[in-house]
């Protein structure tokens, strides 16, 4: 998928990421919640890759 295709886009600010779909806020992920969320996608990404 070419980066003019995928629709989803993220921005990291001081204390939050935002996540964008279509041009849309959809999501706003509390920087305390990072460690959790980067383990979870590198289990997800080591299931992926077996």
């Amino acid at each position: 998928m070419s980066l003019e295709e995928n629709k989803t886009r993220w921005a990291v600010h001081f204390d939050l990421l935002k996540i964008y779909y279509d041009g849309q806020l959809v999501a706003e992920v509390d920087i305390k919640e990072f460690p959790s969320m980067i383990v979870a996608l590198a289990k997800a990404l080591k299931e992926e890759t077996r």
